[in-house]
């Protein structure tokens, strides 16, 4: 059923650490979506643990909830790749990090329709999505402040999506999320509220209709990181 997934180098850049994060991602489109409606998630943990959890959710529009019960399904078939026959625990720390018990890497999940995004690490590691096109809703917001988006490529939502990943990667509920993003000696590390400096790296990822995401991973050393695109369509042949 699964082929072999695209493999390339995320950052394009040399970097010498022995320490390696995987990101594996999927993009919703129309072969994505036949494939996953002939898929069963009933053996999915995460699939369970999203059902319900949307179940609770209100004055969630339908069209929301379609879109939130596919990045579901794709979160659930990223993770029945790495996990076979979905024999996996999935667990939750105590601000709400998942985690998978007895299992050697820590995990992230993230996701912004149409994309559905897993970090793996052996150290913690924080991913964020956000679509670029929110970058003047998030400037309008007054969260990221004109300074902090300057020290991200002048991007509100890079800026954004770092203090995301650094939150994500401590899983810290005591983070205040206005508290100063700041910048380190070098151009990968940052710290905001009570953090360490963290090492942070971005990409952009192409949507449809030429809308531009801004994904971003966050560890707490220097480390090369790899994307695994995947190619759910592969599944039809």
């Amino acid at each position: 059923m699964y082929e072999d997934f695209d493999i390339y180098d995320f950052y394009k850049e040399n970097d010498h650490s022995d320490i390696v994060n995987y990101v594996y991602y999927l993009k919703a489109n129309r072969y994505t979506l036949e494939a996953l409606n002939k898929l069963s998630f009933d053996s999915s943990p995460y699939f369970h643990y999203k059902m319900k959890k949307l179940a609770g959710e209100k004055n969630l529009n339908e069209e929301k909830y379609q879109e939130d019960v596919i990045l579901a399904k794709m979160i659930s078939f990223i993770l029945s790749t790495l996990f076979i026959d979905n024999k996996y625990e999935l667990c939750f720390e105590e601000f709400g990090k998942p985690y998978i018990k007895d299992y050697k890497y820590k995990i992230s999940i993230a996701h912004s329709y149409p994309f559905a995004c897993v970090g793996l690490s052996i150290l913690p590691i924080g991913i964020d999505i956000e679509s670029k096109r929110k970058d003047e809703e998030i400037k309008n917001s007054k969260v990221i402040t004109k300074e902090e988006a300057e020290i991200c490529n002048d991007s509100y939502v890079r800026a954004w999506c770092i203090k995301e990943a650094i939150y994500k990667c401590y899983s810290n509920k005591t983070f205040n999320f206005k508290a100063k993003l700041e910048k380190g000696d070098s151009r990968n590390w940052y710290k905001f509220d009570n953090s360490g400096f963290l090492y942070v790296k971005s990409e952009t990822l192409t949507g449809s209709n030429k809308e531009y995401f801004c994904l971003t991973i966050a560890t707490i050393e220097s480390a090369r990181s790899f994307v695994y695109d995947m190619r759910v369509e592969l599944a039809l042949s």
